[in-house]
């Protein structure tokens, strides 16, 4: 320890210690009135203490509880706060898998992988989860919370079945369609959702971020430039630069958007809700709520067809009946919004009945001899 004069006749006690992260030399201090033998000590336990908290605060490790809240902060500060919001989500129901207290300097590709193996989740569900982890990973190695991330390159994504498997009985036939919505009859409102979604092939969200002024009757457009996040409760821009399109309104499509206006008129009405600028609402004029639909759709296809269907699925119903009537690929993907064809490829690679009786319906007309 040693001792400095101030310029206005007090002392300063300094000392010295070795940062070990630097390797460099730093110094901490404290400034009394005068210097004397109590003073020196008083000046040696408290340097001793502050020099003791810089290197705890220099060397520090973040539990995932408390490094996952560090990244939030972060991502609300570069990324749409719905994906913010996302990728905590997806972190924090990995808390209890991975261990909150667990330190993130400590993990290693064996323990991320065993822990995640024995959450018995569906190998889908898993790789997305190995996403968020390791960007979340990247981040803090970026940002020097973590020293070495190299075990990353031994984390691969799990074996997931063909896509064609998953996506199996995940769309309707038209004819499946036009029975599913005749059996809603008795709930306008869920039965015209469906029909938008099932003919204009937007995603749910951004059918129910929509605003009267988003539906242009002069021009029989439907203006797509956002999407409602129903878990976070939030409007934020659309999925990507190609999913803020416009939707050609076809005549069954018109109809349909002409009949929610008619529809959410009655609803104000009945309810006695002001004005509202939402093109689709529920009965307390705030958006359509995902779940109550999601589970009104799943039981009548369900009680109807034998297949689990979900909101999405309508997209998908979209797609195949536009392959069935004959558009192509970079058709149907600039319809859906997809920055490339390729992705509608991947996605929509299934046909439906109609299309498979027609290709047997003119090899029935080839001859081989």
């Amino acid at each position: 320890m040693y001792t400095e004069k101030t310029k206005d006749g007090r002392v300063k006690y300094l000392e010295r210690y070795l940062d070990p992260l630097t390797g460099k030399y730093r110094r901490v201090s404290i400034v009394m009135d005068k210097d004397n033998r109590p003073n020196r000590k008083i000046a040696e336990v408290l340097l001793r203490e502050k020099a003791e908290k810089s290197l705890v605060s220099s060397s520090r490790e973040y539990s995932l509880r408390d490094l996952i809240e560090l990244y939030y902060q972060s991502q609300l500060k570069e990324k749409a706060v719905s994906t913010a919001i996302r990728n905590r989500g997806v972190l924090t129901r990995l808390l209890p898998v991975l261990g909150a207290d667990v330190l993130v300097s400590r993990l290693t590709a064996g323990y991320i992988n065993e822990k995640l193996l024995t959450s018995e989740k569906p190998p889908v569900t898993l790789n997305e989860q190995l996403k968020r982890i390791k960007a979340f990973l990247r981040w803090a190695y970026e940002n020097d919370y973590v020293q070495d991330i190299s075990y990353l390159g031994k984390l691969r994504n799990y074996k997931e079945p063909p896509h064609k498997a998953k996506i199996q009985d995940k769309y309707l036939e038209k004819d499946e369609l036009r029975a599913v919505v005749a059996a809603m009859d008795a709930y306008p409102v869920w039965q015209l959702l469906t029909k938008l979604l099932a003919y204009s092939g937007l995603r749910f969200g951004e059918a129910c971020a929509l605003l009267k002024s988003d539906i242009d009757f002069s021009s029989l457009s439907i203006h797509v430039t956002k999407t409602y996040d129903s878990n976070n409760e939030i409007v934020s821009p659309a999925k990507s630069f190609d999913s803020v399109r416009d939707v050609h309104m076809q005549p069954e499509l018109e109809e349909v958007c002409r009949q929610i206006n008619t529809q959410m008129l009655r609803r104000r009405l009945a309810c006695g809700i002001g004005d509202v600028d939402l093109f689709l609402f529920g009965e307390d004029g705030e958006h359509i709520e995902y779940y109550a639909f999601n589970k009104y759709l799943k039981g009548k296809c369900k009680a109807i067809t034998g297949k689990v269907i979900t909101p999405h699925a309508l997209r998908h119903t979209h797609a195949s009946l536009l392959y069935e009537a004959g558009f192509t690929i970079d058709e149907v993907a600039r319809r859906l919004g997809h920055a490339d064809s390729r992705i509608t490829r991947e996605i929509y690679t299934h046909v439906t009945k109609k299309l498979r009786e027609k290709d047997n319906e003119r090899l029935d007309r080839v001859s081989f001899s």
